[in-house]
């Protein structure tokens, strides 16, 4: 079992740091931005969102399913997934919005014990340094957004546009149900929220 000492792991928050603040912190380090969804209703399987970040303008976005996974769980198994592609020893530093389990995992214990012993392993064995920052979701999803080509849907927003949707469909169910012409529905059926 990989220990805290053998990969030198420290945690440091950070707190109200916007992507250049973080840069600013981070010179030494090669940056693992993790970001990801988990599996549940009408999903069998969890998404992990990373971004491998050198901090001198170099960024590598990864993307992946893995199925039956929470969110820090496929958010893990990304972080195997960059670490392996670091080809020399660096100091590494995770950035995630939530604890992935680190404190339990070192004591092989939790959810998670088993993802957590691979991913310091992965590190170990390449000789890293690991680093541990929580930082905010937005900052996360929008760094990584802006260097994926992809736009990350905040959840609110979309639940809006659920909920909006189904308030159209039941109106236009009404419409039909009385009669009403079909031009009325049609424009019912163009309105934008």
């Amino acid at each position: 079992m990989i220990t805290a000492t053998d990969i030198n792991y420290t945690e440091e928050p950070y707190e109200n740091l916007t992507v250049t603040d973080i840069h600013t912190l981070s010179t030494d380090s090669i940056l693992i931005w993790c970001s990801g969804s988990g599996a549940g209703e009408g999903r069998s399987y969890g998404t992990y969102y990373i971004l491998l970040d050198d901090g001198k303008g170099h960024c590598k976005y990864m993307e992946g399913n893995v199925p039956g996974a929470s969110p820090n769980q496929a958010m893990l198994d990304g972080a195997v997934e960059a670490v392996g592609m670091i080809k020399k020893p660096s100091n590494v530093r995770l950035i995630s919005s939530c604890p992935l389990g680190f404190k339990a995992g070192f004591r092989g214990k939790g959810p998670n014990a088993d993802r957590v012993q691979r991913l310091l392993e992965k590190i170990k064995e390449r000789g890293h340094t690991l680093s541990f920052s929580l930082t905010d979701a937005d900052v996360i999803k929008g760094w990584i957004s802006e260097n994926s080509g992809k736009k990350f849907e905040d959840k609110t927003e979309k639940y809006k546009r659920v909920i909006y949707a189904e308030c159209i469909e039941k109106v236009i169910e009404i419409l039909e149900e009385y009669g009403v012409d079909e031009n009325v529905i049609t424009q019912v059926k163009r309105i934008e929220p």
